[in-house]
């Protein structure tokens, strides 16, 4: 049974995770993912990560298991039978990934220890916008770079991408702002690979390598005199990135005994990331930081985000009764071309982020603007949203023009 679960996941993925590279409006990269798991939107579970850092080598014990209450509790009877065999069956796919011809990223060292030649971390501000890489020997330097008392973003990509894929635009986005200090992640070896065998490695293995070993390092960096409190922190992920940063946000928040300020994320990635299949992955939900704000842009049967309810507040971007997958204004028709409309569609949550950081609140013309349920009440989305007790809770809905200028104000 189980063999036979998992050569039907191996086809499922053969057939609708394709590698191909998604252009957004200001800059070009891939991440692709695909096959939502869930056809509904629930409460996602809770996580509870049992973790002893070693500040001094980067190294960790990483124990991560999500703790299920009420409606979306492990299921029983059968349905628990059934959970328990496709859990296993997702185990033999990964173990067999590799005679598979799959050569997917595997930690370089045997030890455990984080590979940082394959993690890097750059400072972009606005003295130095052609970027800084950080390294734990360079902390003293890397401080002339940093505009003290400035804001920090901290930005994560997703499958297939890089620190030149949504990082770029967020980067240009803030810094046409004002002054921010831009920390921007790379890790595009751990996240790399043929989609149909790769990703399950790196939605389910890699992941959490990655959320590890950059809250281990960010931890150094705050306890360096670099990096603010977490308190003051704002990380931003882009498909698994959304949940590499929510799984950085816990563990860093546990190292320094305080909660990170804010985690977006932008289209959050949909494919495996499940209590059936991926019972120990730490995936973004709304108790990771004080405030979630989820940007849901391409969701569906076929679609690269989750349908999953995730944050603080959950915008839906020109939100339609559920179909194979979400398709966004101006992006090619969901029927004729699956692949490019999805791949347009799950960027678009960076178009729309990035312009609602260039629209200052003052320009009426360039918000984004959500709707409630009923439909009555109006909140103001994206980098000003309101957080105060009168903000906006739950889901939103939001309509967008199909080419930039997006936001159609109020």
């Amino acid at each position: 049974m189980e063999k036979l679960i998992s050569r039907l996941i191996l086809i499922i993925l053969a057939i609708h995770l394709v590698q191909c590279e998604s252009t957004s409006n200001a800059t070009a990269y891939s991440d692709t993912t695909s096959t939502a798991t869930t056809t509904a939107k629930p409460t996602v579970n809770n996580y509870n990560a049992a973790e002893t850092n070693t500040a001094a080598s980067g190294t960790s014990n990483d124990t991560t298991a999500n703790t299920t209450s009420g409606s979306n509790a492990t299921p029983s009877g059968p349905l628990n039978t059934v959970a328990s065999v496709i859990s296993n069956a997702s185990a033999s796919v990964i173990s067999n990934i590799t005679s598979l011809g799959g050569n997917c990223y595997k930690n370089p060292h045997k030890d455990g220890s984080c590979p940082y030649e394959d993690i890097t971390f750059w400072l972009y501000t606005r003295k130095c916008q052609n970027g800084v890489q950080i390294k734990m020997a360079n902390f003293d330097q890397v401080l002339e770079h940093v505009d003290k008392d400035k804001p920090w973003k901290i930005v994560f990509h997703g499958f297939n991408s890089s620190k030149h894929g949504p990082g770029k635009q967020l980067k240009a986005a803030y810094l046409s702002r004002d002054s921010y200090n831009m920390l921007v992640l790379d890790y595009a070896k751990p996240m790399k690979g043929i989609v149909a065998l790769c990703y399950i490695q790196d939605a389910i293995v890699n992941l959490n390598l990655v959320a590890k070993c950059a809250a281990n390092f960010l931890y150094k960096m705050t306890k360096a005199g670099v990096l603010p409190d977490p308190s003051k922190l704002h990380m931003i992920g882009h498909s698994l990135g959304a949940h590499i940063a929510a799984g950085t946000s816990v563990r860093l928040s546990k190292l320094m005994n305080t909660t990170v300020d804010r985690i977006t994320g932008l289209d959050p990635a949909g494919v495996l990331i499940s209590t059936l299949l991926t019972k120990a992955l730490k995936r973004l939900d709304s108790k990771d930081a004080k405030f979630v704000d989820a940007h849901h842009t391409n969701n569906g049967l076929l679609a690269a985000g989750t349908w999953q309810n995730v944050g603080t507040i959950d915008i839906w971007y020109n939100y339609d009764l559920p179909t194979l997958q979400q398709n966004q204004p101006g992006c090619p028709n969901a029927l004729l071309s699956p692949i490019k409309s999805r791949t347009c569609s799950h960027s678009r949550a960076i178009d729309y982020f990035a312009e609602s950081i260039n629209s200052l609140p003052t320009y009426d013309d360039k918000k984004f603007v959500g709707v409630d349920k009923k439909g009555k009440k109006q909140y103001l989305v994206g980098e000003d949203v309101s957080r105060d007790a009168n903000g906006p809770k739950g889901d939103l809905f939001v309509k967008t023009n199909s080419k930039s200028t997006f936001g159609k104000g109020e």
